[in-house]
């Protein structure tokens, strides 16, 4: 009997631990889902911050607390309060990584050094269901020791929601265009910044392809789609899809107007069509 009474408490004694796991399990559970919540929370501020403010790219994570802002005019913008950590650089250098698609952006102060990396393709934190265009890692060297800090996590470029719209082409490499040199409609470009993606009319003809906002620039792809129709001023059309094809612009929209520049140069000029 006492051999079965003690077998008893040994299987209580067991269900017992299996519980406290249990909840132990689910407060970790719980504390992660505040942290995913307040890291969607940390993006939605950072997003209207940016928004305001100029800033281009926003980049959060978690396990630790930490995000980061960058305006590529400006500096680099780094916390952590789970570290104690508050950066702000001077302007940034960007940097490509070769043969993979992916770039950063570097700058330093007297006690930091800082290296943003930033890497093309979806990104989670594992607890939700939100997908970011980028992964990101932060690196940080503190200047006065050499010790160095690592942080990763996923991000996106702040981009401004008003390049959806059908934009005609007003001026092209220093050259009015006006509607009496096409057949129908004057060539035009409709962005959807969503699915990085552009198409229009570079004459007659019509056009698709890739391009990427990234803050305050536009990166055309290499590969458009075309339709191959003989029209009058092929010439513009080849000067067109030439300009923009595998170029990456700064962009400004100034009221109903958009310039596409280079260098400081302004190399196209579109004025928003009023489409439905």
């Amino acid at each position: 009997m006492k051999q079965i009474r003690e077998m008893g408490k040994e299987k209580k004694e067991i269900r017992k631990g299996k519980k406290e796991r249990g909840k132990e399990k689910g407060f970790i559970r719980k504390v992660k889902q505040m942290a995913v919540v307040m890291m969607i929370m940390v993006f939605g501020v950072m997003s209207g911050y940016a928004q305001e403010s100029g800033i281009d790219f926003t980049g959060s994570g978690i396990e630790p607390m930490w995000n980061v802002k960058i305006d590529t005019d400006g500096g680099i913008f780094f916390t952590s309060e789970t570290d104690g950590i508050k950066i702000e650089t001077p302007k940034p250098k960007f940097v490509p990584i070769m043969d993979v698609a992916g770039w950063s952006y570097d700058s330093k102060t007297d006690d930091f050094a800082i290296q943003v990396e930033i890497m093309k393709g979806d990104c989670t934190s594992g607890y939700e269901d939100v997908v970011y265009p980028y992964s990101v890692r932060v690196m940080i060297t503190r200047i006065s020791d050499k010790s160095r800090m690592e942080y990763k996590g996923c991000g996106k470029y702040e981009v401004n929601e008003m390049l959806n719209n059908e934009w005609a082409v007003v001026r092209i490499n220093g050259r009015d265009v006006t509607e009496n040199d096409f057949m129908k409609v004057k060539p035009f470009m409709k962005f959807d910044v969503s699915e990085n993606k552009v198409a229009g009319k570079s004459g007659c003809n019509n056009f698709f392809g890739e391009a990427e906002v990234q803050g305050d620039k536009i990166k055309f792809g290499y590969r458009f789609g075309a339709t191959l129709m003989a029209c009058p001023n092929m010439e513009f059309e080849r000067e067109f899809m030439k300009t923009i094809t595998g170029k990456t612009f700064d962009y400004r929209i100034d009221g109903d107007k958009l310039y596409l520049t280079e260098n400081g140069e302004t190399v196209m000029e579109l004025i928003k069509n009023n489409v439905n």
